[in-house]
């Protein structure tokens, strides 16, 4: 997934949501742990 692949109206929310999904997917919840308290950290919260 690249940043590239969301619209020009994507929220941060929703493209970190995206973002989240695709590397619990591909590589696990570990990866996908990180990636949520990655954005979390930014204030910019996952849903699941």
């Amino acid at each position: 997934m690249s940043q590239f692949d969301y619209a020009a109206d994507t929220s941060f929310a929703d493209a970190a949501t995206t973002t989240y999904l695709v590397a619990l997917a591909r590589d696990g919840s570990a990866a996908g742990d990180l990636v949520k308290a990655r954005f979390a950290a930014r204030g910019i919260v996952v849903t699941e």
